[in-house]
């Protein structure tokens, strides 16, 4: 069921992240998306960020379990399904204000 639960608010991110600006995705505007209470994303992670770490860590996870029995091109085709799936987030986080000051700092 947790899995669930996360995989549910992965997915209802990736959905706002159609529509919105990646600094303007609230847990409030995500658990409305995806029809979950906040003490269920705060049972879970602890705010966007962690969600964000375990999402990708996940489908890295997802990626490699197998990667003994897979041939070099089905390997690439799961990171090439990875990029497709996460194309919009990736994008709209390399522009948001946070990354733009991190960058600024350093």
């Amino acid at each position: 069921m947790a899995t669930k639960a996360k995989n549910a608010l992965v997915s209802a991110f990736l959905r706002l992240i159609e529509k919105e600006d990646f600094d303007k995705i609230t847990v409030t505007s995500l658990v409305e998306e995806c029809s979950i209470s906040r003490q269920t994303f705060y049972y879970h992670f602890d705010d966007i960020d962690s969600m964000l770490i375990w999402a990708f860590e996940n489908e890295t996870r997802l990626i490699c379990k197998n990667k003994n029995s897979l041939k070099w091109s089905e390997s690439a085709a799961g990171y090439i399904d990875f990029m497709k799936r996460y194309d919009t987030l990736l994008r709209k986080a390399s522009a948001s204000k946070e990354l733009l000051q991190i960058h600024k700092n350093l």
